[in-house]
């Protein structure tokens, strides 16, 4: 690390709330230093808060003990949207957000419940608001900075696009099965369709669900990491004579993931729309094919190393074109190999050694900009 690193100081989310793409974030963050020093800010104690006992902490409670502790970094790193309004909490420091995306203000289907999204999105309109008093603003995708800009006005040359770091624990695993074994994961043989992260509705998963009823994927298991099923997707599993070929495994730590990714024989990324699409890149780096669809950064992170397919929509939910691109990938085994290695090199441009340069020249950028 250079002499005269910069140190910065990390905002993430409460420790008692289930933000796992963002703690994640938070720790590629940390473990990838160069030309930085990072460090994480204050927070509350774990309390396993209830949803309105998040709300209070997080809108309430958290920005009262920030104010009352001076930054220790020469910048702030916000690293969500959704705390935005702790930019207020550092007026006399350069601070930067990361904006994941903006779907609740673009997308239906962001909330599982009517009320929920209410007041998510109500307090989100603050966050966001607060977020553009920023010095500078983040985003991890081409996509999310031109829906920033459309959606809340910002002014494109303050932002900067740095994507997401892929952890250096996604690589090909030749001794996947066994690991797993060892650890009672034992996947069902024969054709493995691979589906990770949570189950709102915009990530379509009934579209997946109908799919592996069709014709060609009626040989295949889906293996599910992250957020259980609803009982709804659970009875249009059943429906689609998914009984007995589905396998869900929870939420898993990139040690265990980047095996489950080495087993399977494709990923399926079916959402409506992403402000990036983390699982997209975790596949890539492990060697496993990608089937996703075109919806909002899915393209862009993709690179052309995937195949592509039209997102699905309330008319259509194109179910049949997503079955016959991921059964391809199943029977073809060029395909698939050509696959493999274009993911493999797509994904070396999120690496560390690749985003974490990126990252060091948006926090120099946005010092400077302070002093001005």
């Amino acid at each position: 690390m250079h002499p005269e690193a910069l140190s910065v100081t990390l905002v993430g989310p409460l420790p008692g709330e289930r933000w796992v793409s963002i703690q994640r974030y938070v720790e590629a963050i940390l473990a990838g230093q160069d030309g930085f020093v990072a460090s994480e800010a204050p927070t509350l104690p774990d309390l396993r808060y209830t949803s309105v006992g998040a709300f209070r902490a997080r809108y309430r409670r958290l920005p009262a003990l920030l104010r009352q502790i001076p930054a220790t970094g020469e910048l702030v790193h916000i690293a969500d949207q959704a705390l935005g309004h702790l930019v207020d909490c550092f007026p006399q420091t350069p601070t930067i957000v990361t904006c994941h995306d903006l779907m609740p203000l673009t997308l239906d289907g962001n909330y599982p419940t009517r009320f929920g999204g209410w007041l998510d999105s109500h307090l989100l309109r603050r966050s966001l608001a607060a977020m553009t008093h920023a010095t500078r603003i983040i985003t991890v995708s081409e996509h999310t900075a031109g829906d920033l800009v459309r959606v809340l006005g910002v002014a494109r040359d303050r932002i900067t696009v740095v994507p997401n770091i892929l952890n250096d624990a996604y690589r090909p695993r030749e001794d996947a099965e066994e690991w797993l074994k060892a650890r009672g994961i034992v996947l069902p043989a024969g054709p493995r369709v691979l589906s990770v992260g949570h189950t709102r509705p915009y990530k379509d998963l009934e579209r997946l669900l109908i799919a592996m009823g069709e014709p060609a994927l009626r040989a295949a298991t889906l293996v599910r990491v992250g957020e259980s099923l609803t009982p709804a997707q659970r009875a249009l599993a059943g429906h689609h004579s998914l009984d007995g070929r589905l396998v869900e495994l929870g939420h898993r730590e990139p040690a265990t993931l980047a095996r489950i990714y080495s087993s399977c024989d494709v990923l399926s990324q079916q959402s409506r729309s992403e402000g990036f699409g983390v699982p997209v890149i975790e596949a890539m780096g492990c060697g496993l094919p990608v089937v996703c669809s075109d919806g909002g950064a899915l393209p862009e992170v993709a690179g052309g190393a995937a195949v592509v397919v039209k997102a699905g929509n309330a008319n259509d939910s194109g179910a049949g074109e997503l079955a016959a691109a991921l059964g391809g990938i199943l029977r073809d085994g060029a395909v698939a190999s050509m696959l493999r290695k274009q993911g493999l090199a797509r994904a070396e441009a999120f690496r560390p050694a690749a985003v974490i340069p990126q990252l060091t020249t948006a926090y120099e950028r946005a010092i400077e900009e302070h002093r001005q």
